[in-house]
């Protein structure tokens, strides 16, 4: 099995990044060692990406537009400039782990745990399964994201509805209610795993993992053949667990809403 890299997290990525700016009819900014969307749609959250030591002062500026992104994603040695992208207002910042799976073939995934079920998230209208609503909520109170209290739950739920090769799921108890949740984005051939959060009550079951893994097997289904993440330090375990390796830390920056 091959290692995961930069390059490959980097070029996934910067694929995301080009379909959603298809989407939405968007702007994909790509320069020596950046990229990043600039939004024009109020309900997407444009961002930038940095792998490379760029010079500190076409970075403000950037920061500073009109079009400033809404999260800024330093990998190493582009860390070095947190203290910049924070004086600029992205305060909120959080050390991540990239994480790659480079052979989907490889996912064994584990037995739910008995006292929920797993199963889809309504992600299209009209179409059949658990409440969209509910289940952004959970991901986004009870996440790894440490965006969340700036997040609005209702834009988040429409850039679902629009996004192509979503899979969501949730976890329900005996009582039908919504405790766990886990997705996966493929963008060509390639899976991002997303929204995995658990409420503080069901922790250490085993339900994130099992979650996980049928949003990659659901992946796989879809024709990705390999898988990338960011998590938590905390949630490092999990993901090795169904077989993922670290790329390296990252160093996510966000800031509040626009005032």
């Amino acid at each position: 099995m091959s290692s995961p890299t930069w390059d490959a997290y980097v070029a996934f990525r910067t694929r995301a990044l080009q379909r959603l700016a298809a989407l939405t009819g968007g702007r994909l900014v790509e320069e020596p060692g950046a990229v990043r969307l600039v939004s024009a749609d109020d309900g997407v959250r444009g961002g930038l990406l940095v792998w490379d030591a760029v010079a500190a002062e076409p970075l403000r500026e950037v920061l500073v537009a009109d079009s400033a992104p809404q999260w800024v994603a330093l990998l190493p040695p582009a860390a070095e400039l947190a203290p910049v992208v924070a004086d600029s207002g992205w305060d909120r910042q959080e050390q991540r782990v990239a994480m790659a799976m480079p052979d989907l073939s490889r996912l064994r995934p584990p037995p739910v745990p008995p006292d929920v079920v797993i199963g889809p998230v309504a992600v299209r209208q009209a179409s059949d399964g658990i409440s969209l609503e509910d289940a952004v909520r959970l991901s986004v109170l009870y996440g790894e994201d440490p965006s969340a209290s700036s997040r609005d739950l209702e834009l988040e739920a429409q850039l679902l509805r629009r996004l192509s090769g979503i899979r969501f799921f949730a976890a329900l108890d005996a009582d039908g209610q919504c405790v766990a949740t886990g997705g996966s984005r493929v963008v060509d051939g390639a899976a991002l795993v997303a929204g995995v959060a658990t409420l503080p009550s069901y922790r250490r079951r085993g339900i994130g993992t099992a979650i996980t893994a049928v949003a990659l097997q659901a992946a796989v289904e879809a024709g990705a053949r390999e898988a990338f993440l960011d998590s938590s330090p905390a949630g490092v375990g999990i993901y090795r667990r169904l077989g993922f390796a670290e790329i390296g830390p990252v160093c996510w920056c966000e800031r509040s809403l626009w005032a």
